[in-house]
């Protein structure tokens, strides 16, 4: 491992030292573009493709030494550097939890400047959501030792032209403008986003997709903190309010004219026996994950050091089974609607059957997982065969109540 080591600091160094590219970049014409404008409106890149090596190529940490750590730790955060990345790590660490955090940022997207320095940032300052969980006490430090710190004044770290009353609110109005301007593309297909998967990264229609096109100009794809996902989300709906307000107020409608739904209406919608299984299914496969944390992260680990292809695999069956357990009694809520929710009879056909079409979907890639799994052999396989069983079963209901899904064409997807 050593030589290894030893040759690979060798190319990165020759990537630090040569500055052809960096020198190209800063002879183009960027039409007067700051630094700020880069970072807040520039297109995110592979930070691999940024730095110009692989993650492939870097050992993981489990195979390395405390001296081949530190090496390599210095060599990469050179590199870093070299591009104008400033490293944020959240307080003091070993130099193994700093090449962790590195080798982890590598599959990131960021921004890519030629002016100034821009932060690479590691920790979301949420205790529930840590990378480095046992590693580091940022979180539960006193807040008021920072306040008092040398009277700092944020003012000194903001991009030129930006005021400090705007970095609080900054996003939330660009997003909310964002919403009630944003004209879609006469290229998109219409309503493609409806009965879709909602796993954009993998989706071959983003560019056709009006949704995509609105959330990315928002900023929604750019690897954002849970925290950051749910204010978009909210101010999604509070414009989607206002806009429903503004309608119906230009054509009369008096909310408080609306007619209630009373108690023997709820009772009609009572949740539908298959519902009510997914959602079991849904709950038993969570129980199973989390119960079996700590032998799944063993056998991935141990995968790591045997083989990449059989780790990716692996990773791959879980994040099927982990995306969909919770979309299948969510997507099986909206196709079971009963008939008198809608106006328009061939909507409602539309809708149930091009729900229901995701719905198998779904259940079809959930059941190949669970089946790639017992190859594993990572415990007994009955509870994975309960599983199988009970997606058969909702499937069986989806094809009973819903006997044209399988065979529904969505606009887009499947033809």
């Amino acid at each position: 491992m050593d030589k290894y080591i030893s040759q690979l600091i060798d190319d990165i160094q020759r990537l630090v030292n040569d500055k052809t590219e960096i020198e190209s970049i800063k002879l183009q014409n960027i039409d007067g573009e700051t630094a700020a404008e880069q970072f807040l409106n520039g297109d995110r890149h592979n930070m691999q493709y940024i730095l110009g090596i692989s993650k492939e190529v870097l050992p993981h940490e489990s195979r390395l030494n405390d001296n081949q750590i530190s090496k390599l730790l210095n060599s990469l955060q050179e590199l870093f550097e070299h591009h104008n990345y400033d490293l944020a790590y959240p307080s003091e660490l070993t130099n193994r939890v700093k090449y962790k955090l590195l080798y982890d940022k590598m599959e990131s997207k960021q921004p890519k400047t030629n002016y100034g320095r821009i932060g690479i940032e590691f920790c979301y300052y949420n205790e529930d959501e840590c990378p480095i969980p046992g590693e580091c006490d940022f979180c539960q430090q006193p807040i008021e030792s920072f306040d008092k710190e040398d009277n700092i004044d944020i003012s000194d770290w903001l991009p030129d032209g930006v005021k400090k009353e705007q970095v609080n609110n900054l996003n939330e109005e660009y997003v909310r403008e964002t919403a009630r301007s944003f004209v879609p593309s006469k290229k998109n297909i219409e309503g493609i986003f409806n009965y879709c998967d909602r796993w954009c990264e993998r989706c071959l229609f983003t560019e056709k997709c009006t949704s995509f096109e609105m959330e990315k100009e928002m900023g929604m794809h750019e690897n954002q903190s849970v925290e950051d996902a749910l204010k978009y989300v909210s101010i999604m709906f509070e414009e989607t309010g206002r806009r429903i307000e503004e309608d119906m107020e230009r054509f009369g409608i008096d909310i408080s004219d609306l007619p209630e739904i009373n108690d023997e209406e709820l009772k009609e919608n009572e949740e539908h026996p298959i519902e009510k299984l997914s959602v079991e299914y849904m709950k038993s496969v969570s129980d199973w994950l989390d119960s079996n944390n700590d032998l799944i992260s063993e056998h991935r680990s141990h995968l790591w050091n045997v083989s990449q292809k059989q780790h990716d695999k692996f990773d791959e069956i879980f994040n099927v089974i982990t995306w969909y357990m919770t979309m299948i009694p969510v997507k099986i809520n909206r196709a079971l609607k009963p008939k008198d929710r809608y106006d328009d009879d061939e909507f409602y056909y539309n809708d149930k059957n091009a729900t229901g079409r995701l719905v198998l979907d779904c259940i079809s890639k959930s059941t190949n997982a669970f089946v790639l799994l017992m190859d594993f052999s990572i415990q007994d396989e009955d509870e994975l065969i309960g599983f199988l069983a009970m997606l058969a079963q909702i499937k069986s209901g989806i094809v009973k109540e819903l006997p044209d899904a399988k065979t529904y064409v969505r606009n887009g997807l499947d033809e």
